[in-house]
């Protein structure tokens, strides 16, 4: 799956044996063949799949590709985090090794700087509340509580910033506490079954523009863990028809709907783009008199050329139209004429 998405989406810092298989792939199409790319689901131990498994690594044999950079940084990396990890596993009377057990950042706030600030909130080291330690003051209080300030008293436990609460979570009777209380059921080991791929991918390549559902999902599941649960995300094929995957459908869905989410975004944005999308193809369509429709009939980047400015180059080839042969329309020239065979 990951090497057809990665064909899928053409970048000039891509993986070299990509990039050789893309200009391979352009070279036969050139020559007339059609060629397409179809994933499916791996099965170990069946026969066929164990024979055709053989011959690929059994062709690979013959490939002189050197090793690139990018794949051995990732194992000097991929190495290092491990030794760290070790390293920092042997810290169990650390109190920080209780709060943060993984070398990770937090599952829900990727980004280095929130990253910093979400680790500072849960050991409890923030300025406010230490920087007395730093330039020898006295501890500060709380006037309403006359207990020393901490980021739990702040967060959950001062009557004094319950308005505040109120106003960042929408609710008179919501803490911090409640947050946490996500389940009562006994901390276990889960499994989760989806037939949503791009769900579970989206889950583990979180970046800052990922959608809030992604979010919210890792903020449960983060917290969960911290509770002690073990849950494990799995990907089935999805089976139409079959009694089973039909009740876990609705299941899913009546669970959804008692959810208050507002629509993101990005949602609008992608919704609005597929409408627009559709109906410049829509319209391009109705001009099957046009010269350039009979060359290019989708409105999409041709597919072997994703990039923008690569493209325009290889559109303006294909219409005929270049700086060299029409420059004389726009200076009132003379046509250019080849010299060898005495036309345009």
């Amino acid at each position: 799956m990951s090497a057809l998405q990665t064909l899928s989406h053409y970048d000039i810092q891509m993986h070299p044996v990509a990039l050789k298989i893309l200009s391979i792939l352009h070279f036969l199409r050139k020559e007339g063949f059609s060629i397409i790319f179809c994933w499916v689901p791996s099965h170990v131990g069946i026969s066929g799949n164990e024979i055709a498994d053989s011959i690929a690594k059994f062709a690979s044999t013959f490939l002189t590709q050197d090793i690139p950079y990018s794949d051995v940084k990732k194992s000097f990396v991929s190495h290092l985090h491990t030794t760290w990890q070790n390293n920092w596993d042997l810290q169990m009377n650390n109190k920080l090794h209780f709060v943060k057990p993984f070398i990770d950042m937090w599952p829900i706030l990727p980004i280095r700087e929130l990253d910093v600030k979400l680790t500072r909130l849960r050991i409890g080291h923030t300025r406010f509340t230490h920087k007395h330690l730093i330039f020898g003051e006295r501890t500060p209080v709380c006037p309403t509580c006359h207990t020393d300030f901490s980021v739990t008293h702040i967060l959950i436990e001062c009557p004094s910033f319950k308005s505040h609460r109120e106003y960042h979570f929408n609710s008179q009777s919501l803490t911090l506490q409640d947050l946490v209380e996500i389940s009562n059921y006994p901390a276990d080991n889960y499994i989760i079954y989806s037939d949503s791929l791009s769900v579970i991918q989206a889950l583990s390549s979180l970046h800052r523009h990922s959608h809030p559902l992604a979010f919210s999902i890792l903020d449960l599941h983060d917290r969960l863990v911290c509770k002690g649960f073990s849950i494990l995300l799995c990907w089935v094929p999805s089976h139409v028809g079959i009694s089973g995957n039909e009740i876990a459908d609705i299941a899913a869905k009546n669970a959804s709907a008692v959810l208050d989410n507002s629509t993101p975004l990005k949602d609008f944005k992608h919704y609005i783009n597929l409408a627009l999308h559709s109906r410049w193809e829509n319209r391009w369509n109705s001009q099957s008199m046009n010269k350039p429709h009979s060359i290019k009939p989708v409105v999409t980047p041709w597919p072997i050329l994703t990039n923008r400015k690569a493209d325009t180059i290889v559109t303006r080839l294909r219409v005929g139209h270049t700086r060299y042969t029409h420059r004389h329309l726009l200076m009132g020239e003379q046509a250019p004429m080849c010299t060898q065979c005495n036309c345009i």
